[in-house]
């Protein structure tokens, strides 16, 4: 049986209570205790709101793409005009105006082709009628707002890709952005969906030229696709002071696994130079 002393103070720590007045300590389980429930209660409250801080985030949509063709065969981008959105934050009034806070403005069409600009696309002023097949056209749109905790809530956007030349839908990007007004959340919303515009337009094999002979070319070909290639098609351009001499097609029929690296690939040259002094440039027509 534990016994407690009259008119002696205790302090809780831990799971005992130790005596101010004796030295002796009088363990005492701390589920009993009405201040471990007061702890407990305080705990479980404590985990919640963390719980629901982190759900806030989890609970923004993840950026989705629908690709109907082969982005890497365009060249060129044409970005649709598009008005201005103008947010504010802060901002009160009375009778006499409106005072304090601040106004921010964005262009969706001028951020998207900010954007692309910056990660080295070629986006056009018009569509040129005889690039038409080479074009893309890049439009915006604004899926509205939607509410993800209390007063936070998330802008959604679709990015549209059309064939300028037959207006056939190439690939489209939805995303959503949450930042601190609705300009943040559509700049944060543009730049996730051509992220993922990024990563699908980019070559997916790579190939570079090791050496040059007055009869051969050597080539190293890399496989970034997720899936085995069974053949490619290369173009060779030699060149002669500037100056184009000649223009040569070449089919490789060699499987490349998913990563790899194909080295040592010897190209003969159509017509040998007169010296091994020509720069030549080598693209991927197509591969499968």
């Amino acid at each position: 049986m534990q016994v407690f002393y009259k008119n002696t103070r205790f302090i809780y720590a831990s799971h005992h209570f130790i005596c101010t007045s004796q030295i002796f300590v009088l363990p005492l389980p701390r589920f009993f205790h009405p201040l471990h429930k007061y702890y407990m209660k305080r705990s479980l409250l404590i985990l919640l709101a963390i719980f629901l801080s982190v759900s806030t985030f989890a609970n923004l949509k993840m950026p989705s793409a629908t690709i109907n063709g082969n982005l890497s065969d365009y060249t060129y981008l044409y970005v649709t005009p598009t008005g201005g959105i103008t947010s504010s934050s802060g901002v009160y009034g009375n009778a006499y105006g409106v005072f304090g806070g601040s106004t921010k403005t964005i262009v969706p069409s001028d951020a998207i082709s900010g954007y692309l600009m910056k990660h080295g696309f070629n986006v056009v002023t018009s569509v040129i009628p005889e690039k038409a097949n080479k074009t893309l056209i890049v439009s915006y749109g604004y899926t509205g707002r939607r509410f993800i905790y209390h007063k936070s809530y998330a802008s959604g956007i679709i990015i549209q890709m059309r064939d300028a030349a037959t207006q056939e839908l190439v690939a489209s990007f939805e995303a959503e952005g949450c930042g601190a007004d609705e300009s943040d959340n559509i700049q944060l919303a543009i730049n996730s969906a051509l992220a993922l515009f990024r990563y699908n337009a980019k070559p997916k094999v790579t190939i570079h030229i090791d050496n040059v002979y007055r009869r051969n070319v050597i080539l190293s070909i890399r496989n970034l696709t997720p899936k085995t290639i069974q053949s490619i098609t290369l173009k060779l351009t030699y060149y002669d002071e500037g100056r184009t001499v000649y223009e040569q097609t070449k089919v490789i029929i060699s499987a490349i696994q998913s990563g790899y690296v194909l080295n040592g690939v010897r190209i003969k040259r159509d017509k040998p130079a007169q010296n091994s002094n020509y720069a030549v440039k080598a693209e991927i027509i197509d591969y499968n």
